[in-house]
């Protein structure tokens, strides 16, 4: 900077003995001399190769600017490294797979939001935070309903149907007797994709300076909600898919027989299993089961033989007996991430919305018997 000041000061005093030249030749209403034609000509060509000097000074000084700005966005850890992704299309892929890229890879393996540097001119204004990693109430998700064994079907595209039917009937008939019918008479549950999110609107401050991985636990929890969301609409579809179901409802105490009772179901059976709300569970864990073998009707995770589950997901004071590959999970594409920076603009925000695309459904509702309110009997 100090030598480009120097020949812009050197060339304003060239310019102004030029100029003191002309004035000289033009008062006397004569030509240069030999010697004042020389020194003209010499002033000019300095002012020529100054220009010259200065404009590859300028042009480097716009280079150094440019090469310091991309070291203060992409050196986090004194190296460049070339930004492949943009942040959306990195949320993308780490919701997808469960690995960020590189450049959006935070300190402990989880995604870091990139945000322009917090620059100071003292030391005293840098923000230091040590953190720990966050603590979240989280409740099951498709996990769970994967080790129920409900039937999950994934890259699907426009309406599914689910057909279904009750077991068909044979009969035993004298000779020259007509056989009855089968009662063949199938149903067809749909499946429509619904949407599933939520949004979190993020303000600079907080991105510059919060720990990445606290906004990562975050939006990775974001996704992790949805899918909690999926599987509390598999519950609620009993109340629409088995409304003709064999429905057991309680209204005095609720018993250990009533549990068994739910067993009662007359199909081939595969992924059996009671489900119930984590408060029934607590209930069931310290009713006496009235039977030599068995003190609790709820006994290290298993009820009348069979495996017992609880989840937040449930509806309350519900509790379904059956087999679980009869009920449908169906997926539509991955889960998308939406950023928005113009929404809030005013706040200096930007929002995050992560959007899952599913439904749910019994296929079959002879495959389970359920108690839709226990109320009375937990009471």
């Amino acid at each position: 900077m100090k030598k480009i000041n120097e020949l812009k000061t050197q060339n304003t005093s060239l310019r102004e003995l030029m100029r003191d030249l002309n004035t000289a030749a033009l008062e006397e209403k004569r030509d240069f001399t030999e010697a004042e034609q020389a020194k003209y000509d010499g002033y000019k060509d300095e002012i020529s190769k100054n220009e010259r000097t200065l404009e590859r000074l300028e042009e480097q000084e716009k280079i150094n600017t440019i090469l310091a700005s991309n070291s203060l966005r992409n050196d986090d850890d004194g190296e460049k490294r070339e930004l492949v992704h943009d942040q959306a299309t990195a949320w993308r892929e780490y919701v997808k797979v469960g690995t960020a890229p590189a450049e959006y890879m935070g300190p402990n393996g989880g995604f870091l939001l990139r945000a322009d540097p917090l620059l100071t001119t003292t030391e005293a204004g840098i923000i230091q935070k040590a953190i720990q990693p966050m603590s979240v109430v989280n409740t099951q998700g498709l996990d769970f309903a994967r080790a129920l064994g409900v039937n999950i079907l994934t890259g699907l595209t426009g309406t599914v149907e689910l057909p279904n039917m009750a077991q068909i009937d044979s009969s035993v008939v004298a000779e020259n007797a007509a056989v009855g019918s089968a009662g063949a008479s199938p149903a067809v549950i749909e499946m429509k994709a619904k949407t599933f999110g939520s949004t979190q609107a993020f303000s600079k401050q907080f991105l510059l300076t919060s720990s990445p991985d606290v906004v990562s636990k975050i939006l990775t929890d974001m996704a992790a909600a949805n899918e909690r969301k999926i599987l509390a609409e598999l519950f609620d579809s009993f109340a629409v898919d088995a409304i003709d179901a064999s429905v057991a409802t309680t209204v005095a105490g609720l018993t250990y027989g009533d549990m068994v009772n739910l067993k009662a179901i007359d199909y081939n059976l595969g992924n059996t299993a009671y489900v119930t709300t984590t408060a029934v569970r607590a209930y069931l864990e310290q009713l006496n089961a009235s039977s030599a073998s068995i003190k609790f009707a709820w006994d290290m995770g298993v009820v009348a033989g069979e495996a017992a589950y609880a989840t937040a997901a449930a509806n309350a004071n519900n509790i379904v007996f059956g087999d679980w590959s009869s009920a449908v999970i169906g997926i539509w594409g991955a889960p998308e991430v939406i950023l928005d920076v113009f929404k809030y603009k005013e706040y200096g925000k930007t929002e995050v919305a992560v959007m899952s695309y599913a439904d749910a459904a019994i296929q079959n509702y002879r495959s389970f018997q359920w108690c839709d309110d226990a109320s009375a009997g937990i009471a």
